[in-house]
Parts: C-alpha cells; structure tokens; sequence
C-alpha cells in the first residue's frame, strides 16, 4: 500500500508542509548567538523535520558549522552520559579534524570526566567552525540529578561556550517541561 506521506522518516523538501515558524525560529535561535534551542513533545511530532530542514537553511547560507549528534535513550548513568558524550564528541573531533586544512590536536587521554564537556568550545576555536550538538531524549539526564551530579554543572560549562549551539529534544513531555521550567 502506498503512503501519502511516510511517517517513519522526517520530513524533506515538498513533504514539508507547515512548521515554518518553528523553523525560521530555530534558525534565528542558531545564528544570533543564542545557546539553543529546545523541542519536547509526543513521539512522531516533527521535531526531526524541524531540526533536520533548519540545518539545511543554514547549509544553504553557507554557514561553516558541525552537527553532532547523542542520543540519549538508553543512558541510566552519569557515568553512561559521559562516556556517550566522549565518544560522539572524539568522534566530531575526528571529522573536522579530518576535514581541516590546518590539524590541530587536543588529547583525550586522561580527561578528566567534567572537562571532556568543555571540548566542544575547545574544537570551535581551533577549527574556526561552530559546533551544533544535538541531544535527544534530554529528559533521562533529569533523573540523573542528584548523586554528585547536577544539570546546573552542565549548565555552567556550556554557558560559558560562545561557538557551540545546543539542540535539546525529548518525548517525555512533562519531564522536559520541569527541566527548561
């Protein structure tokens, strides 16, 4: 049977219909040096598209910036959470590294667990790009609070980044509402 519109996958190009203004306020929130932006809503309710056809605005603009991209869904740990964000964020140092005509080295090896946040900013300025990270299901971090760890730790690191932009989703709507309330 043939779908009229194919809800496994966001939204592209003519399957765009609405969420314009969700979209140009994204693109606005990413290019006026605002830290972010954050999406909660049910499953399947577009913030994919949103975030997926406001990269490509700026792609179209020209604009010099790196996504990358954790995925929060089966993190139950402080301990989870940073070895996810290492890894995606070695990952995105490996990618512009690679992509850059100047390289340029920052060592991982014995980082400690709360400075491996500030590597985002560290990769901005010593590439000259922005960085977009991208974090869906931001919601599991809210459970994590507590224990020697604190989503006001987090705040404070990734404030002080001036070239790095943060996109934060979740499905669970009301634990996201506590979290940005």
């Amino acid at each position: 049977m043939d779908l009229l519109f194919d809800f496994a996958k966001p939204a592209v190009g003519k399957g765009l219909v609405g969420r314009k203004e969700e979209i140009s306020l994204l693109v606005n929130s990413l290019t006026e040096k605002r830290r972010g932006a954050a999406f909660c809503d049910g499953a399947k309710s577009g913030r994919a598209t949103v975030i997926r056809n406001a990269l490509s605005i700026l792609k179209d603009r020209c604009l010099d910036f790196v996504t990358c991209e954790l995925d929060l869904f089966n993190v139950r740990s402080y301990e989870d959470f940073i070895r996810l964000f290492r890894e995606v964020i070695t990952g995105c140092y490996n990618d512009v590294n690679r992509h850059n005509m100047l390289p340029f080295t920052i060592d991982f090896s014995g980082l400690p667990d709360d400075k491996i946040l500030e590597v985002p900013q560290l990769i901005a300025e010593e590439s000259g790009r922005n960085i977009i990270i991208v974090i869906k299901e931001f919601q599991n971090l809210a459970v994590l609070d507590g224990n020697g760890f604190s989503l006001a730790d987090i705040d404070a690191v990734w404030t002080k980044q001036k070239s790095v932009r943060f996109i934060f989703t979740g499905s669970s709507v009301n634990v996201m509402k506590d979290v940005f309330e």
